[in-house]
């Protein structure tokens, strides 16, 4: 039986809230899977955290980006029990 292929999945998630202005987005997912690729702000009460989660299965990439980005946001500063998943898809890989 072969392993299932490891994909690509791009997760976007809003959180309510805004970063302080001296914040600079670092922070560690704790999952090496779990890889951080962009903070967008939308007005001056939502926050948009992109990351990519490499797993086999969209379901693992929901458990585990949602567990990643949280710790994410959580580390700065963003209250990591507001999450809302946005979006959720395969990147290509020509990409």
């Amino acid at each position: 039986m072969q392993p299932a292929a490891i994909l690509e999945w791009i997760m976007t998630v809003e959180y309510v809230g805004v970063l302080p202005s001296d914040c600079q987005g670092d922070g560690d997912p704790g999952d090496a899977r779990v890889n951080p690729l962009a903070i967008s702000r939308i007005g001056d009460r939502l926050t948009l955290l992109s990351a990519s989660v490499a797993t086999a299965t969209e379901q693992e990439a929901r458990e585990i980006g949602l567990i990643g980005i949280g710790r994410w946001a959580g580390q700065i500063g963003l209250d990591p029990g507001n999450a809302t998943l946005v979006a959720l898809f395969i990147r290509n890989a020509a990409s």
